[in-house]
């Protein structure tokens, strides 16, 4: 996976292996995707087990978190389990 957050429009799903939360809301992630795979929205997963200095670059206190980031600048942020509405909201805003 290439991590380039300066270009485009991004919405980031911060977790790890052992977080139930995370777990909890990966199949709302995926409809999330599905839903908004025809948008000009790059969706990504970055497991802090396998990138942890991505905790330090997004100052994660706490996960799941999800990011939008448009062109390397943060849009909006979510700290922890959500509906499956408010995420698409994010994607909304994004794209605007």
């Amino acid at each position: 996976m290439t991590l380039d957050f300066k270009k485009g429009t991004k919405m980031l799903k911060l977790e790890a292996d052992m977080c139930g939360a995370c777990k909890m809301m990966e199949p709302v992630w995926k409809q999330v995707r599905e839903e908004n795979s025809s948008k000009d929205i790059e969706f990504m997963n970055i497991n802090l087990d396998e990138y942890p200095d991505m905790a330090e670059t997004f100052e994660i206190k706490s996960i799941p978190t999800f990011i939008v980031l448009k062109n390397g600048r943060e849009q909006e942020r979510k700290i922890g389990t959500c509906k499956k509405e408010y995420l698409n909201k994010m994607v909304e805003h994004a794209i605007v």
